[in-house]
C-alpha cells in the first residue's frame, strides 16, 4: 500500500516525495513507516494547498515533547511520541512508539499538545495517516471533519 501511494503522491505537481537514503534509526518504527523510509526520506503534500504538511525525514524524526515543549523530561505517555510530520505554520503530527499503541498518530498541535482530553488520535497507523492526508488533497485537516469517525482521545 505505502509504494502505491508514493507512486501515486509522485504523479502530483503540488507534492515531492523525497529520494530514500540509508535507513539509520535506533527507534522502534512500525513496519509500514520502516516501509516509507525504504522507499523515500519523506514526502511534502499538497505545498501550496490551505493545509500542507510535510511527512519527516527518517533523521528529522525526533522527540515530540523535545521539539513542541523544549522538555524531554517529562514522565508520561507522551514520552514515547515523536514528531512525524509538519504543516508549514509550526503545527506538528505525532507518532507513537510505544509497543501497546505503535504507529498510532496524534493530533500535536502546540495549543493543544500534551492536554488530556485535547490530543486525539488521528489515525491508528502510518499508512492510515497518509492515505488520509492524501485524500484531503490539502483541503482541510480530516480529522475535523464531521465524516470522521473520532477514535477517542490519546490519554484515554
Amino acid at each position: 500500500m505505502i509504494k502505491f501511494l508514493l507512486e501515486k503522491i509522485s504523479r502530483l505537481n503540488d507534492c515531492r516525495v523525497i529520494e530514500a537514503q540509508k535507513v539509520r534509526t535506533t527507534l522502534n518504527l512500525p513496519s509500514d513507516l520502516l516501509e516509507f523510509y525504504h522507499l523515500c526520506n519523506g514526502v511534502e503534500l499538497f505545498i501550496h494547498s490551505d493545509y500542507p504538511f510535510k511527512i519527516l525525514g527518517i533523521e528529522s524524526i525526533s522527540s515530540s515533547n523535545k521539539i513542541i515543549l523544549d522538555d524531554i523530561s517529562i514522565n508520561d505517555i507522551s514520552r514515547n511520541w515523536f514528531v512525524i510530520a509538519e504543516d508549514y505554520n509550526g503545527d506538528y503530527l505525532s507518532i507513537d512508539l510505544s509497543k501497546n499503541k505503535l504507529g498510532w498518530c496524534y493530533d500535536s498541535f502546540y495549543e493543544i499538545y500534551g492536554l488530556a482530553g485535547n490530543m486525539p488520535i488521528i489515525a491508528k497507523s502510518f499508512t492510515e495517516l497518509l492515505i488520509n492526508l492524501y485524500n484531503q488533497k490539502g483541503k482541510s485537516l480530516y480529522w475535523y471533519d464531521d465524516n470522521f469517525i473520532s477514535y477517542g482521545d490519546a490519554y484515554d
